[in-house]
């Protein structure tokens, strides 16, 4: 009996000290995460954000850039719309996402989300760019249409892919 439990120890020892000095990259399918490069709030605003830098990459790169914003002070006499936008420049040049978040100022809640020219949905907005190094990713929150008492709260997360 002792010779069967000498033998199971020894073994554990030999799998524990072959499992330990194994290099990580002899690990298959390790697991990369994502970097987060950038994060913000803005709580409660009732200003335009025009062309706030979020990030200025040192190297070209695929990122993620995931938003949330929600209605938190309704005008009930407002007709204006709070729009979410973002730019970057690509391997083709400048881009921008045209308003893919949006809410009316007399709505209280979230924004909607546009996934194709004719449909929209609740919730927050990610996608995935291309930006070239030494050039910023930038975010705009404007209102369109006259001033109002509304006001909004923003949230952004930017990763590295």
């Amino acid at each position: 009996m002792y010779k069967r439990i000498s033998i199971a120890v020894f073994s554990l020892a030999v799998l524990a000290f072959v499992l330990r000095t194994k290099p990580v990259e002899a690990v298959p399918n390790a697991v990369s995460t994502p970097v987060i490069v950038a994060q913000g709030s803005f709580s409660n605003q009732n200003r335009n954000i025009r062309n706030q830098t979020i990030y200025t990459p040192t190297q070209a790169g695929v990122y993620r850039l995931t938003v949330y914003a929600t209605i938190t002070t309704q005008d009930t006499n407002s007709t204006s719309m709070w729009e979410w936008s973002a730019s970057w420049t690509d391997a083709s040049g400048q881009q921008q996402s045209i308003y893919p978040l949006w809410k009316w100022g007399s709505e209280l809640g979230q924004f909607f989300a546009f996934y194709t020219t004719n449909y929209f949905t609740p919730g927050g907005y990610s996608m995935s760019i291309q930006a070239n190094a030494r050039t910023a990713i930038t975010q705009t929150m404007q209102r369109s249409g006259a001033p109002d008492n509304s006001a909004y709260s923003l949230y952004y997360v930017l990763e590295r892919l």
